[in-house]
């Protein structure tokens, strides 16, 4: 053989070998499963959050908790609406709550928002009871829905928070 067929066949040798590794690399990594090589794959965003009591304030028989809200996720999430309901401690209804306002996060930060409780007269009277009772301070839990754009699609998480009320805070 002469240099120049050694050279035409080294070539063709490496050419092929540069056309097949990479498809004998794929099929070892799915252990020569070729309809797992075959199918698509997606990992979905990571969409997480957290919320923590920050401050909270009567008016009248308005009630606004503010929340420290964290976009822990990946993607920008947007907080449209709250569909939820506050508990006393004794885990008895005590009015429905709503979010003051819509609220968008991008991944990685953190926003205020506001949920509104609205008491009524019945209700109010219970939460001051809590207070008869001797309590300092009385623990208020808000369980619901929340309605949050990710992209284009609506999605509905649950929520649970909770804050601290103690009678100063009321106003008597």
């Amino acid at each position: 053989m002469n240099k120049n067929g050694i050279v035409k066949a080294v070539t063709l040798l490496l050419s092929l070998v540069v056309a097949v590794a990479p498809l004998i690399y794929a099929l070892n990594k799915y252990e020569w499963n070729i309809q797992a090589l075959a199918t698509p794959s997606y990992s979905p965003p990571k969409v997480d959050f957290n919320m923590k009591p920050s401050s909270i304030k009567f008016d009248g028989r308005q009630l606004y908790a503010s929340f420290k809200l964290s976009n822990l996720g990946e993607v920008k999430i947007v907080f449209e609406s709250l569909n939820a309901t506050a508990y006393g401690p004794d885990g008895k209804t005590l009015a429905p709550a709503t979010l003051d306002k819509a609220a968008a996060l991008p991944p990685n930060s953190t926003e205020t928002i506001t949920l509104k409780v609205n008491f009524d007269e019945t209700a109010l009277n219970r939460l001051i009871s809590y207070f008869k009772e001797g309590r300092d301070s009385v623990n208020v839990e808000v369980r619901g829905e929340a309605s949050i754009r990710v992209f284009s699609s609506k999605i509905a998480a649950p929520i649970s928070a909770s804050f601290k009320i103690s009678l100063a805070d009321i106003g008597g």
